[in-house]
This record gives C-alpha cells, structure tokens and sequence, in this order.
C-alpha cells in the first residue's frame, strides 16, 4: 500500500532530512540504477544521513501508509531494489561511517552504506580483512550484503554474512531501533532477531549500522589455475589439497570450459586460451604463504594432491602479479554478458557428488529446448554454488519459463538450493512459492505480519 507523493509530503520529507536529501523528477538522475534498471521506478530517492533521520523517515512513512525500499550498492540481480511510482527509494550512500575497528576483538561497527572494498582498505591497515570477498566488492555495501545473506568466494571456510555479522542496528516497521550491537562470539539471548533480519532483504527492517567480525588478512599468497576432466576430479583434488599439512586453502573456484575459453578470447588473455584446451573444468586455487620463498614447497604440495587423482590434467603456478590478475579477471569479468547480451542468469548450489551430472543433463535439456542455447557455468567449489548463463545469439528470454524448469527441477529434493546467495526478490519469487515448504511459507508470512503489519517494508518482494 501506498500513497501518492504531492507538494505536501515532499514538504514534510524535506523537513524531516533537509532539502539536499529528497531527490524527485528529473533529479533521481544523478544516481545510477545499478545492475536493475527498474530499481529507480520510484522517482522518489531520499538519502538520509543518520539513523535518526532513518528512524523519523519511517515513522513518517508509517503514519502516512507511503512504503519504502531500501537499496545499497544495486548490485542485486533477483529485483530486490525495484521499485514503483508512489514509494520511497531510500539509499543508504550517506551512511557511510567506519565507526570503530578493534584489532584485539577483531570485529569492525560500520554503518550500513560503507562499501566492502572500503572496510577492507581500512581494515588492511590493521592487518585484518572482513573474511568475505565478492566481485562487487567496490559497489556492494555492509548493509546489501546482509540484506541477502551474501556469500561469495571465501564462504566456504570463513561462512556466508549470516556468519560474520556479530550484531546489527535496524530500523524497524513503526521507527522504533533494534539495538542488538554485540561485539562478541557468544550471546544467548532469547530468540536471535538479528538473524531473521540478516537475508530479509530490507522487508523486516532497514539496517543502519552492523558489527563485522574480522579475519587476518593474507598478504602472502600461492595461487595455481588447474585443469581436470570432471568436477568430480576438482573435488577430489581440493580435499587432497586441504588434507594436506600446512596448506591453507584461501579461494577455490570452479569454471567449465565454455565460460574459461570465451572469456579469455573476449579478453585477448593468449596464453589462457592455450590453456583451455587442456581440460573440461578449471580451478583457481589460492592458498597461504608463510613466507613468500615457500612459493616451491606450496606448489609441490598442491601438484602431489593433483597429481594424485584420477583426472587432473595440467596446472599453472601463477608467480606473477599479472598472471594473478589475468586469471581472476577471467573469473570476474561479464564478458560473456558483453558477447551474448539478454542472457538469464541463475544462482543455484549442488551437492558436491552431483555437480557433473547436474551441469551434463543441464546440457542436454537445453538442447532439447533449443539446440542453439549456450551453457555458461562457473562458481564457488568449496561450496558447490554455481553461477549459470543460459544464452545465445538471440536472448532467450521468450523460454525462460522452460529454462529455469531445467535448472531447477534436478535440484528439488536433491538437498541443494535454488537460491544460493543473492535472495528471491522478485525473481524467484514464483520458485518459493512452488517449492516452498508449506510450514515456512506460512511462518515466512507470520514474520512479516509481525515485523512490518502495514506491509510498507519493501512489499512484495520474497513473498508476494
């Protein structure tokens, strides 16, 4: 529900967060929609300056039945941050304070629009890092990424957001704070609200201000680009590799060869594209150095795990800060977008045991569907989240009703997940309500009319 923006709020918009902060017409164009061009519809953008300003907004917004979404970096790709004429568009850009880093209880208090690239710049100087890294990481703030419980490529060993946010401030439905700002491991207080705050997606509060926990950050580095036959033989070798002593497995990422071949052609990465021939998948593996002169030792433990499986085809040792860089370039970069615009993108993880067979089938479904259908697939492999581009030369978005059928079918009742970092949105929003869990479906509502009874917290995204 919500209500028609006249002179007369934007007056008292104005009053409550000064003139420089209420952005309407023609100048909601100085801001960039992100990723979602749809996430600017409101044509209303308001950029509060504290959580005072925050908790007054929504106050107001309560009483006068107007709803609010709330946006951070726009990096989300589920239309999170859509919006439409006649709600409000809060931006988080201005709450951007490094409030306290402790390098003794390793944790840091940011408020909820500081991007991860700047608490890690600042949390470098004290030889600590926020444990999580994303490709976004220059754009995506604190706040987005517990609004959907991001993951990224150090989740595997260092857990998702829900793992490292120690506590959180939030504004919630009628203006009032949830304090809970606890600065330590262990708290068993009651039910632990935070959490169902943490992956709401802003439909049960705005947060304003969190606790991180902090890891030592890696200075020291070996990082290999390897090739196998299988995922099944990637597995394989990176328990080896982890099972071995005084290795310290950072980042492992996975990439099947269609993504790893075009997208070092796209980027005229030579030596890479010679490289692709000489496997089906390929992994980046960082670990750690103790000294930067163990680079031999590493390496040697590293090959003798995949020299031990069956199906390990040929590594890289990347000494070289350009090779690094090229090979997490191919990583990271949306060259394939660039070549193949209109694609459809999907965040899914599989069980370890099924990924070969998950992405095989994948294959051939789409085949069936529309033999000119392109597979791209990449991800995280220490814990089997993928990354998926089904395109072509035409954007097949006219199938894809019956291209997210094959990607998710074989994942239902499997133990895997059809959303795997980036939330339901509204993208996913019709796969949660056909697959959903009747008993949290109905819990899922129960939480909302609890948190937010008027519905003007985001409305209508993850449940409809």
């Amino acid at each position: 529900m919500s209500a028609s923006l006249g002179s007369d709020k934007i007056e008292a918009l104005k009053a409550i967060l000064g003139n420089e902060n209420v952005h309407f017409g023609s100048s909601v164009e100085r801001f960039d929609p992100g990723f979602d061009t749809e996430n600017l519809n409101s044509r209303f953008v308001v950029t509060p300056e504290s959580v005072s300003q925050v908790q007054d907004l929504v106050k107001w917004c309560n009483n006068q039945f107007v709803s609010i979404v709330p946006l951070g970096g726009r990096t989300g790709l589920v239309g999170g941050g859509k919006s439409t004429p006649g709600q409000i568009t809060l931006l988080t850009s201005r709450l951007q304070k490094i409030l306290q880093i402790d390098p003794l209880g390793q944790f840091a208090i940011v408020e909820s629009g500081v991007t991860l690239g700047a608490l890690n710049a600042a949390a470098a100087a004290l030889g600590l890092s926020a444990g999580i890294d994303l490709g976004a990481r220059d754009s995506c703030t604190i706040g987005g990424m517990i609004a959907t419980n991001a993951g990224g490529m150090e989740a595997f060993r260092n857990g998702s957001m829900r793992s490292r946010v120690l506590g959180l401030e939030a504004v919630m439905a009628d203006g009032s704070v949830f304090d809970d700002l606890i600065t330590v491991l262990k708290s068993n207080i009651g039910y632990d609200i935070k959490q169902l705050i943490i992956g709401s997606e802003g439909t049960l509060g705005i947060v304003t201000k969190a606790v991180i926990r902090l890891e030592p950050i890696h200075t020291r580095t070996a990082t290999f680009l390897i090739s196998f036959d299988s995922a099944k033989a990637a597995i394989q070798a990176l328990r080896r590799i982890v099972g071995e002593a005084d290795v310290k497995v950072l980042r492992s990422e996975i990439m099947w060869r269609s993504h790893f071949e075009v997208t070092a052609t796209l980027l005229n990465f030579n030596s890479l594209v010679a490289f692709a021939s000489s496997g089906s998948v390929f992994v980046i593996i960082e670990t750690k150095l103790d000294r930067q002169d163990d680079f031999d030792g590493m390496a040697e433990k590293v090959l003798a795990g995949c020299a031990a499986t069956d199906g390990y085809m040929d590594a890289l040792g990347l000494k070289s800060e350009r090779e690094i860089s090229d090979v997490w370039r191919v990583r990271e970069d949306w060259a394939v977008d660039r070549c193949y615009p209109g694609g459809l993108w999907y965040d899914v993880s599989v069980p370890h045991q099924q990924l070969d067979a998950y992405v095989n089938g994948l294959k051939n479904s789409l085949n069936k569907i529309d033999s000119s259908l392109i597979l791209f697939a990449l991800g995280h492999l220490g814990d089997s989240n993928l990354h998926i581009t089904v395109t072509g030369e035409v954007p097949p978005t006219a199938l894809g009703e019956q291209i997210s059928e094959c990607i998710y079918e074989p994942i239902k009742g499997s133990g895997g997940s059809f959303s795997a970092e980036h939330g339901i949105g509204v993208e996913k929003q019709k796969t949660l309500i056909n697959w959903g869990n009747p008993t949290r479906l109905k819990l899922m509502r129960s939480i909302k009319a609890a948190f937010d009874p008027n519905g003007l917290l985001n409305p209508r995204k993850i449940l409809p």
